[in-house]
């Protein structure tokens, strides 16, 4: 994302915004300062600063789901990086044409644009 700011965490002191917890932002980070490794230990990646324990098993989840990392043992991962990102990008756009995702999502915004203008008062 563009608008993701700065790598850096917010300065001590000060309270972490949303912003600063969203599962996409901590993914960014998370993908700038580690993976050097071909193994990832979860209870090591929890030293991140300002990130909770079960933030970084949200980011494995999303990680492992695109097929960059798999699972070894409890807390230890396999680090594959980018090799089957695009592999896995087709088959979840295969996927979603066939299961009609975007049909299924227009109904549901046309139905929440209903919602909202019945609901506002005249």
């Amino acid at each position: 994302h563009k608008n993701m700011g700065p790598l850096t965490t917010p300065t001590k002191g000060l309270e972490t915004s949303r912003k600063d917890k969203s599962l996409g932002l901590l993914c960014y980070k998370f993908l700038a300062r580690s993976c050097v490794s071909s193994i990832l230990i979860a209870s090591i990646l929890t030293n991140l600063p300002d990130v909770e324990r079960r933030r970084i098993y949200d980011i494995m989840n999303v990680l492992e789901s695109l097929n960059m990392v798999s699972r070894l043992a409890k807390n230890r991962y396999t680090w594959h990086g980018r090799v089957k990102l695009a592999q896995t990008l087709a088959m979840l756009k295969r996927s979603g044409k066939e299961n009609r995702y975007d049909q299924l999502m227009q109904q549901i915004r046309q139905r929440s644009l209903e919602r909202d203008l019945w609901e506002k008062p005249s």
